[in-house]
């Protein structure tokens, strides 16, 4: 009777921290950031996902690609495909690009429970889990709809399942298949994957947690099938191969290849190390989207537990290696050492090294469990006070002061300012075949994605700035929306009747182009559109 009850004390602390930290990232998700405004990258995958369900294909007329190849420079596939289903229950808008994010951050925090519970126990895993729930990092990466954030998630998955695969072999294909599918989440750590599997999997089969029997070979050949089509997308991106079109998938060759931000040049190591650990001291990139600048990463008072859960957790690593002991925490320190690898080989912010924080947050639970076992009376219990006066601190500037800087930031009034336009189309106040002149704020994403342009027609309307003068692939013109000011500085010259213009309310030469002309202006937020 009362393992029965400790089992069901258990399931209801475990309820709570789900019920807790599933209504941070999910209440009010299709507004909060940015009063529904949506971030570029947010905008172009959303379109793409969109474009994929109802054509099969995406902008640039390639079916199924596994890499998109938007903005020239491409953007990992995982978030378009998963926000697809999303898309057709809800339609094209911000609640369904962000939903799907903010639910596997739930599940994040799930998967991080247990990653604790085996490195750590039950108890500290329920604190652990707590301390992920309030942070500030993960509640601001759930309830954004950028691909890289996906990583996280599809990350702490794999090692859930590979610990669960210590007991039973029988997950360790599963384990593989999301490590496989993590690949797909965001291309900046692949160079540091193959250390993180390889490493771990040795030290466990070393330790004889792993048999080399047929589910290792059957895990191997399902991570190997996974990453084959990326292995061919660098194959055709340096060159060696011609890109690959078929009807059912593509292997596109970019316009643009970011194949130099990586260096292994001593000083630029160095610097770039050196800039790493500045910015996780401040714990401030200066990125609206990654960070509050007021709280920071893991709420800036942390700091010292972070470091002293790193020390505890190095001296753990090294007195259970000396006395040959298995220790659950080594997916975590190598998680963490990838992590350091590409904090020095090329210049990071917050969402370009989300590999680190999963185990940052892990030391930061070390550090604090570490002061509980020395203070031990009421110390957990104040410890959990703290961080919850200081997320609840956090929630209220994030869903205000945040907020309204994020829809700033990301040009709150786009959406409302094209459907102005449409609705004056449509009562015949401004003619059909009018230029509207996006000279700032609205952008061709923001066009397609709002305006659900028809993908097949879009293919047909673009023309291409020149790549030399944006250094991506940039559209001048979409059928009668012409961004040449914007991309390509084309001077403004005299307006013509019945022509749109649109401008932020901070282009202050566009804006005195309107008031000079004496346009008929209108301000949606942070959006003016003129019309003459």
């Amino acid at each position: 009777m009362k393992k029965l009850q400790l089992r069901h004390n258990i399931d209801i602390k475990l309820f709570a921290l789900l019920i807790v930290g599933s209504f941070l990232r999910l209440f009010y998700i299709g507004n909060i950031p940015g009063n529904t405004a949506l971030y570029s990258d947010e905008l172009f995958s959303g379109y793409e996902s969109w474009s994929l369900l109802n054509y099969g294909f995406d902008y640039l007329g390639y079916h199924f690609p596994v890499y998109l190849p938007v903005w020239g420079g491409g953007m990992s596939c995982m978030q378009a495909l998963v926000q697809m289903p999303f898309i057709a229950l809800f339609g094209l808008n911000s609640f369904a690009l962000r939903i799907p994010a903010a639910i596997l951050g739930c599940i994040t925090i799930y998967a991080f429970f247990y990653i604790c519970k085996k490195s750590r126990g039950i108890d500290f895993a329920y604190f652990a889990a707590f301390i992920l729930a309030v942070m500030p990092w993960h509640i601001i990466q759930s309830r954004w709809a950028l691909d890289c954030n996906y990583f996280v998630g599809f990350m702490g998955i794999s090692i859930a399942l590979f610990l669960k695969a210590l007991d039973d072999n029988k997950y360790l294909p599963l384990s593989f298949l999301f490590f496989g599918l993590t690949l797909y989440t965001y291309a900046l750590p692949w160079m540091v994957m193959p250390l993180f599997v390889v490493a771990s999997t040795i030290y466990m089969v070393m330790h004889k947690k792993i048999a080399i029997n047929k589910y290792f070979f059957i895990s191997i050949a399902i991570l190997t099938m996974l990453a084959l089509p990326l292995l061919l997308f660098l194959l055709v991106n340096y060159g060696f191969i011609e890109e690959i079109r078929t009807s059912v998938f593509s292997i596109p060759k970019l316009s643009h290849f970011r194949s130099n931000e990586f260096t292994l040049s001593p000083k630029a190591l160095i610097r770039n190390f050196y800039n790493t650990f500045m910015l996780f001291v401040s714990q401030d990139d200066g990125r609206v989207g990654d960070v509050t600048p007021t709280f920071g990463l893991y709420y800036k008072f942390s700091n010292a537990f972070i470091v002293i859960g790193i020390g505890y957790s190095l001296v753990n690593v090294l007195s259970k290696s000396k006395e040959k002991e298995l220790n659950l925490e080594i997916p975590l320190i190598i998680q963490f050492v990838c992590a350091l690898i590409l904090g020095a080989v090329t210049e990071i912010f917050f969402s370009r090294i989300n590999i680190i924080h999963i185990p940052m947050t892990y030391f930061l639970a070390v550090g604090l469990w570490t002061i509980i076992d020395i203070v031990k009376k009421h110390s957990k219990e104040v410890i959990m006070v703290i961080y919850a006066l200081a997320c609840m601190t956090f929630i209220l500037y994030y869903f205000t002061y945040h907020d309204d800087a994020v829809a700033k930031a990301y040009d709150d009034g786009c959406k409302a300012a094209l459907e102005y336009v449409d609705g004056k189309i449509a009562d015949e106040s401004i003619k059909e075949n009018s230029q509207i002149h996006l000279l700032s704020g609205v952008f061709f994403t923001h066009v397609i994605f709002y305006e659900k342009y028809p993908t097949d027609q879009y293919i047909k309307d673009v023309e291409y700035a020149d790549p030399q003068i944006t250094g991506n692939r940039i559209p001048r013109k979409v059928g009668k929306y012409d961004l040449s000011h914007c991309v390509e500085g084309t001077p403004l010259n005299d307006p013509v009747k019945n022509d749109v213009y649109i401008c932020t309310d901070s282009d202050t030469e566009a804006l005195e182009y309107m008031k000079e002309h004496e346009m008929q202006m209108e301000y949606f937020n942070y959006i003016v559109v003129g019309l003459y």
